[in-house]
Formats: structure tokens, sequence, C-alpha cells
């Protein structure tokens, strides 16, 4: 009996303790629950900052407004990151942090409300705020592989005839062609051969070539100066170029309309130049509707630095065409070869073209042609201001302009410096010599018009770069 009284005696105090405890440890339990809502709140809420800020910074390198920006920073918060109902704040500049006032980036603030149902037991809010906070802008980054085809279709991607190719740094295709490895193993990807190809007697000599798919003969594809050579099977590589801004007369384009030699126009010429005799001709920058360059020579034609807008080309589909025995002096100077459409204070409608080919009704276009006389002489050189968002650029195709490229080097002293980037165009290359100039084509093709040369592709230091952007704070 006295057992049944002890242990009934210490059954009392337990319920006791129990009954004294429970509502605490209930409000404990609960306030971790409350707790555990807003902290997960929370993180959506700066996954969401973080990607909105991401992507009103892309919007602001395209051009768009601080307004536009606001309305893709609160599209990715509410819609993307399902937080409906909260509120976004844009600040360009930032306002606080490292980056507050620097006009570059971009400053995404995010509050939302949560439900709580206990933390009000203690005074707390019944929908208490979580705030978070993204900061994202560009910073300048260059292209530095040497040669880049990035046209996924295109068979081959890579073509090398009667000639020895060189390429200092890396080559990079993008080409699903199939062929071989190395090795000599079978690459296939659905797609026809091949990925690289040479002809009659062509060879590839190269730092490093990377290719998504094969090759036709690869012992035809050796090492340079101690690199790998040849790898096939890569990942493909992405436009390096894509966040290039569109020109504009915010970026350096003059909206003015030149003839040659000084004369200016209401609307853009279809300016030709005739080098003959000692006759000299020089053109200013500004907005064309085609330039072309003839004649035997031997006088000189000379482009005035600046940007040389060329719009829609001319009534045989050439925008740029110098065929001339003269000499040309093109000293930081950037072609962009656009549409017949482009507007010059907006940018429209290239600025929208994006990453992917598309097509425009309204606009027509024209291809490049470059084949310079005395060309020991001759010098065609890319955009030289440093403070431009096109310096290291020599030719800019619209994106969505896929006239081909074709320059000729004609002897080993060729001076193109700079870079070309023709995102979704053939770009041909003609006759041997060396160039210190970096190519981004959709394809990319070397040929000697008889017997077999060499040329070599050196990117050198002066090359393109685009704003990439960056989640910073």
């Amino acid at each position: 009996m006295l057992q049944s009284r002890a242990r009934g005696g210490r059954g009392g105090k337990v319920l006791v303790l129990v009954a004294l405890l429970l509502p605490p440890m209930c409000g404990m339990v609960g306030l971790v629950i409350d707790a555990g809502v807003m902290m997960s709140t929370r993180r959506q809420a700066q996954n969401a900052a973080d990607a909105a800020a991401l992507a009103a910074a892309l919007g602001r390198v395209a051009g768009q407004s601080d307004g536009a920006a606001l309305v893709t920073a609160t599209a990715f918060v509410q819609s993307y990151n399902g937080l409906p109902g909260a509120t976004v704040t844009l600040n360009s500049p930032p306002l606080e942090g490292a980056y507050a006032g620097n006009p570059g980036y971009v400053e995404v603030i995010v509050e939302a409300t949560t439900k709580a149902w206990f933390i009000p037991v203690v005074g707390g809010p019944t929908a208490p705020t979580v705030r978070a906070r993204a900061v994202a802008g560009p910073q300048m980054k260059a292209a530095k592989d040497t040669l880049i085809a990035l046209d996924p279709t295109a068979i081959p991607g890579l073509s090398v005839e009667r000639t020895t190719l060189k390429v200092k740094g890396t080559a990079w295709v993008n080409s699903q062609g199939g062929g071989s490895d190395k090795a000599g193993g079978a690459v296939n990807l659905g797609f026809a051969n091949y990925g690289a190809r040479v002809l009659n007697g062509g060879s590839v000599q190269a730092e490093t070539l990377r290719l998504v798919g094969g090759v036709d003969t690869p012992s035809s594809y050796q090492a340079l100066n101690g690199g790998p050579g040849l790898k096939a099977r890569q990942l493909p590589l992405s436009d390096p170029l894509i966040n290039l801004r569109t020109p504009t007369t915010a970026t350096g384009v003059l909206a003015v309309y030149p003839g040659a030699n000084g004369a200016t126009f209401q609307a853009p010429q279809h300016v030709v130049a005739t080098l003959a005799g000692s006759g000299n001709v020089t053109l200013a920058p500004g907005i064309y509707g085609s330039i072309t360059v003839t004649g035997s020579g031997p006088g000189s034609v000379t482009f005035q630095p600046g940007i040389y807008v060329l719009r829609g080309g001319n009534a045989a589909g050439h925008a740029l065409n110098i065929d001339t025995g003269g000499k040309v002096f093109a000293t930081s100077v950037m072609f962009y070869n656009t549409g017949s459409n482009y507007d010059p204070a907006t940018g429209a409608p290239d600025r929208d073209d994006g990453n992917v080919l598309g097509t425009d009704a309204g606009a027509t276009f024209g291809d490049v042609y470059i084949s310079p006389g005395s060309s020991s002489a001759s010098e065609v050189t890319s955009l030289g201001d440093a403070a431009s968002p096109f310096y290291g650029m020599l030719l800019y195709h619209r994106r969505w302009n896929a006239r081909p490229v074709e320059i000729y080097l004609h002897n080993a002293d060729d001076d193109y410096k700079g870079t070309f980037y023709a995102r979704w165009s053939k770009f041909t290359v003609r006759d041997p010599g060396k160039t210190f100039c970096q190519i981004i084509a959709g394809s990319v093709h070397f040929v000697t018009t008889s017997g077999n040369a060499s040329v070599t592709i050196d990117a050198g230091l002066q090359v393109g770069s685009a704003n990439l952007v960056f989640l910073v704070e």
C-alpha cells in the first residue's frame, strides 16, 4: 500500500508539471513554426531578388529604361518566383552598399509578407514582413578565343582548302557534324559529316581545337606550340559577345549621312569611291546605305576614325565592298552592318535580336567583301577608343544579318587588327597571309585561290569585349 501511494504521489506531480509547462512549450513550438515560415519566405525572397537584379541588369545592358527594367524585375519576383504579393523596388544606381551611386548597377529590394499564427499571442505582428536585397551589374569581359564558329547546324563549321591554317590560341567549333575524334573513334551526333573538314591538301595547326562534333581526317589536325590540339565531343561555346550593345547615337553613332571627301546629305548614300591614278578619297563616320571602293589604284581611300553604319546594302546586295588595287587606310574604325530599317536613336529593331536567328521582313541586308590592294601598305584596324563599348571591334554584323563576309589577305603582312563578329554568317578568308584578328561567326572557311599556302590567325591583344552581368551583392 505504501508503494502504491508513493507511485500515485509521483504521478500527481508529473501531471501538475505538465499542466504548468504545456502552455509555454506550445508557445515555443509555435514560435519555432512561425520563425521557420519566416525564414523560408526570406530565402524565397532572396532568390527572387537575385534573379530580378540579374534580369534587370541584363535589360539595362540591352538598353532598357529604368521603368522597363522595373517591369522585368517585378515579373521575375511576382510571376517566376511565386511571390505575387511582394513589393519590388528598383534603384539605379543603388542607394546603399559598395556600389551605391554607381550608375552601371541596379539594386532590387523585395519585401514580402508572411502569415504568423503564434507570434501575435506575444504581441508580434499577424503578417510580418521579410526583406531581401540584391545588386547586379555589368563588367567588361573579352572574348579571348582566336576563332569561334558558333552555328551548331553548319556542316562543316570549319573548312580548310589548299591552306595550312595556323591558329595561335584556341579555335572553337560548335558544329554538330559527325566524323572522328583524335584517336579515330567515331563521333555521331545524328548529323551529317563533318564538324571540321580539310580539302585538297589543307591542314589545321592549332594550340587547341575544340569541336562539338568530329573531323574528317584526324592526322590533318596537329597541335601547335605544345598545346593539346584536337578535342572532339566538347560542349558548345555560348556566344561570348551576346551582350554586346546595339550601336546607337548614345554609344558613338553619328546621325549624319556623309558622302566622299566631306560631302553631306539628308539620307543614307550608296557611296562609290573609285581609286584611279593618284586620286585619294576620304570617308567620314556616319550612316551609309553602302560603301563601294573600286578601281585599280594606285590612289588610296582613308576611313576616318569612328563608327560606319551600313544600312541595308545596295541593289547588288553589297553593304561594304572593297575591291581595289589601291591602298586602304581604316584606322580605329568599326563597320556596323545592319538592316535597312535600323533606327540609330533607339537601336530598334536590332536590339531585340537575341541569341536565336530570326527573320525581319521589314529589312534588307547586304554582305561584306574586303580585298585591299597594295596590302603591305594598307591597314584596317578596330575601334581604338577604350571608353567605347565597341573597343576592339572591327566588323559588327547585326545578329540577324546572315549575309556572308569575305576577306582577302593577299600576302604575309596584311594588317587586319580587331574582332570580326558575324553571329550567323559564313565567314571566308582567302589567300595566304598572317592577320592579327579574331573571327567570331556562324561558320569559318579558309581557301587559297591557287596552289597551297599558309594562313596564320592570331587574336593578339586587342579583341572585342562585351558586358557580362554579375551578381555583386
